[in-house]
Formats: C-alpha cells, structure tokens, sequence
C-alpha cells in the first residue's frame, strides 16, 4: 500500500518533531475498505505512540481523566450559573500546568494539561492569525452548545510567563523568526479524549468510505446551518474520536476562529463557504426536518442567551472594544431568520449537495 509523507497526511494535532509520517488514504487508491480501514488505525496509533504521548505525563494522571475528557455525542452543554434567574454563562478559568505538544493549524495551539486535570487545546493571544480569533472561538463554541452541537467545553486558559520560560517549545513561528507565546489568558477547547496511546484514537480527516462509521454524522446538517449562521470563512473542520473499545467515531467540531469572517466581523455570505470537503456527510438530508432539532435552536435562541455568550469572552480578546462586540451581537440576533435562504443556495449550488431532496427517500 502507498504510503504518503507527512505534508499530505493529516491527523488531530498528531505534530512535532517526533511524529512519524502518518497518511492520507485518498479514494482513488486501490484498497479494500478493510485495508484502509486497518492502515489509519495502524498509523494512528503509531503517530499517537511517537509524537503524542509526553513521558512527563504519568500514567495514573491520564486514566484518572478520562470520565472527563470524553465527551457526549450529543453536544457538551455549557456549564451555566446555579443563580436562581441564571443570569450568566459560567466559564471555567484553569491554570496551564504542564506543555504536552505543539498542534497543526494556522493558530499554531498547543496541548497542555491544566490545572483541573484535563488536557485542553490552547491558541494564545499573538497567535498569526489574529487576536479575535479567541473571542471567536469562545463566542461561536458556547453558541453552537446551545444550538445542542456537538463542541468541546471551553476554558480560559491562564499560561504563566514561567511556564513560557521554561518551555523552548512555547513558540509562535512567523516567515523568518519566532517569538514567544504572549503569558497571560488564552482560549482552551479541551480535548477530545485522554492524549494515551492505549485509550483511543484522534483523526481530523477521514476517508469518504469511513464516514459511515460516524455515529452522529447527522449532525453535520446541524452545523451547516450554524456556520451560515456566523459565516464561517474556513471549511468546517471536524476532530473524528473513539475510544479503543468502541467499533463507531464520533465527530465533535472544532476550529470556530474563522466564524464572523475571521477578525473582520462581517458577514459576506457565500454558498460554498463553511462547509465540509466531503459531501458524504449530507447524504442523509432529505427535507428541513433533516436540519432539526439545530435549525430551530438557532432560529429561536433568545437575544439574552447570545448576548450573555458573548459577556462571557474576556474583553482583551477583542481590545476592550464592547460597541464592535455589540453590534456582532444585534447582526446574529436579525440573522437567525435568514438560516434557511442561506441553507437554500447552498442546496441550488453547483455543488449538488443534496442528492435525496429531489426524491425525498
């Protein structure tokens, strides 16, 4: 079987200077289903064993997580205060305790192990592409939780200057030189499962085939209709989990920095933007009822819930600029009612993404 470099394969965060190549598999390879199937396993697990797990990281710690590092197929709720009128949405704050590896990604995140005992996905302040891509990442994960997406919980990470110090990895990489990453309050996704080599298995891509073990693929109608919604400049990316014991992945879906046209906070709509690359995802939409329960969660938020997720981002994430934040605010309040137009010109497009609408099987 080919085997592909390491430029053309992709895998969840599986970089670093000790990752071995890991692979690709594309449809016009001529495999069996079984092999390919058998190979990305293979090369999972192989990456996860060489580039992945940080010796640092005891064995007892990583087991003891892992009631809280899976999430629920369904969508991670946001926790929310126990106030009798619930008056805001509460966020935990954590301190970053230990550097695990660097990401892929134009944000160039990092995995730490915080002080809560989870391991959470970071993208620091002076990252390249923007600072609001962490007030857009937090802003646009807590809304799809409470569209009942399926996203990671969100932290504010506090890295120390010290940690940073002492760290030679903790390094923003730009065209000719690098430069520390800033200390102080970063957007955390926790990640999606325990980073153990015997504990599961973290893909970013999956082969078209494959997509069928997908145990909630049926969400992805949902989060179309969500990226229309915030216009998502970047294809939607999605991390593809299981457990070691589980037959079927799970899709959560990650990466919410390019909503809101990235730092720009406008809408510029487009059909074929903010989707997935493989129309296999959508093969099951058939009518509008394919898009529920999400479509009518965002077409129904109130006001008040998408104006407390957006309180909740810290203000220097944006430069302390409320008026902008506001007025993002009051265009996702009168967008909720254009969902549908924006969903229909993606279903007329030249992509055909909806081959059962015509026949309504």
């Amino acid at each position: 079987m080919p085997i592909f470099n390491e430029q053309e394969g992709r895998a969840s965060g599986f970089a670093s200077a000790k990752t071995i190549p890991i692979t690709r598999v594309k449809a016009a390879q001529e495999v069996t289903r079984r092999e390919l199937l058998e190979f990305a396993l293979q090369a999972s697990a192989a990456a996860i064993v060489g580039g992945l797990f940080d010796g640092r990281i005891a064995q007892r710690d990583s087991r003891a997580a892992i009631p809280e590092l899976v999430f629920n197929a369904g969508g991670a709720q946001p926790a929310r205060a126990q106030s009798p009128n619930e008056n805001r949405i509460d966020v935990p704050s954590v301190q970053a305790v230990q550097h695990v590896r660097r990401m892929r990604g134009g944000a160039q995140a990092h995995l730490f192990r915080c002080s809560d005992g989870n391991f959470y996905v970071v993208k620091f302040k002076n990252n390249p592409q923007h600072l609001k891509v962490l007030a857009n990442e937090m802003l646009a994960t807590l809304l799809a939780s409470l569209a009942g997406l399926p996203v990671p919980s969100v932290a504010v990470v506090n890295v120390s200057e010290w940690l940073i110090r002492t760290t030679p990895d903790l390094k923003i990489v730009l065209q000719n030189h690098a430069v520390p990453c800033e200390s102080g309050l970063q957007f955390g996704a926790r990640y999606v499962i325990s980073p153990c080599p015997w504990d599961g298995q973290v893909f970013d891509y999956l082969p078209e085939s494959m997509l069928k073990r997908v145990r909630n693929l049926e969400s992805f109608a949902g989060i179309l209709a969500f990226d229309k919604w915030t216009s998502n400049g970047d294809s939607r990316q999605a991390a593809f989990w299981r457990m070691m014991r589980q037959k079927k992945y799970t899709a959560t879906f990650i990466d919410q920095g390019y909503c809101f046209n990235a730092e720009h906070w406008t809408f510029p709509d487009s059909p074929l933007k903010g989707l997935f690359p493989e129309n296999e995802v959508y093969s099951h939409v058939s009518r509008w009822e394919s898009f529920e329960p999400w479509l009518s969660c965002i077409e129904e938020m109130p006001e008040e819930s998408i104006l407390l997720a957006a309180e909740t981002v810290p203000p220097e994430w944006y430069q302390s600029e409320w008026h902008p934040m506001e007025k993002l605010v009051h265009t996702l309040v009168a967008r909720r009612g254009k969902v549908r137009d924006l969903i229909t010109e993606f279903r007329t497009s030249s992509r055909e993404p909806f081959p059962k609408w015509k026949t309504g099987f």
